[in-house]
């Protein structure tokens, strides 16, 4: 697995997770306007498809910011410590020895800052949406509250991620 660059790149791999990830994520409340707003699924497939593949896309780029973030903070407090462990432990150090502890931090890190991302951002998107679906946005329409609450936590989760720091 490539990890997360120093230029603040997500990998490909990275990136097809996130997406995939979101895309479940969004479509989810598919299930809840169905049942509880009583929104017929075949009718409303048009705007339940666009909705999702919009908050899908949003929410992966929150999750590359945020992964990008996490993984800075991993690799600045981990950096000199692990490494310093590991090379107690190996003995001799060798150029290729250092290079190879160099890379296992860097994948570990990476692969933390992948399953973080994505639990923060799921779980927060959730609760965004549910306060905007119950409470925000309650008296739209069930349409214009779906809309609004998938996009609006999609776009208020990568508002955050842009501006916090982890």
């Amino acid at each position: 697995m490539s990890s997360i660059g120093s230029s603040k790149d997500v990998s490909t791999f990275q990136r097809v997770v996130f997406v995939l990830n979101s895309a479940f994520a969004c479509a989810l409340p598919v299930y809840l306007y169905h049942t509880v707003f009583d929104m017929d699924v075949e009718q409303y497939a048009p705007v339940f498809g666009v909705v999702t593949l919009v908050a899908a896309v949003i929410l992966s780029m929150a999750m590359g910011n945020s992964a990008t973030k996490i993984f800075g903070d991993l690799i600045s407090k981990r950096g000199s410590t692990i490494t310093n462990a590991r090379i107690k432990s190996v003995g001799k150090l060798t150029p290729e020895i250092r290079a190879q502890l160099e890379h296992e931090l860097r994948s570990n890190s990476s692969s933390e800052a992948l399953s973080y991302a994505i639990l923060y951002n799921n779980a927060f998107f959730y609760a965004v949406f549910l306060f905007f679906a119950y409470y925000l946005f309650a008296s739209l329409t069930p349409t214009g509250n779906y809309v609004a609450s998938v996009v609006g936590g999609a776009g208020f989760v990568y508002f955050v991620s842009t501006s916090r720091s982890t």
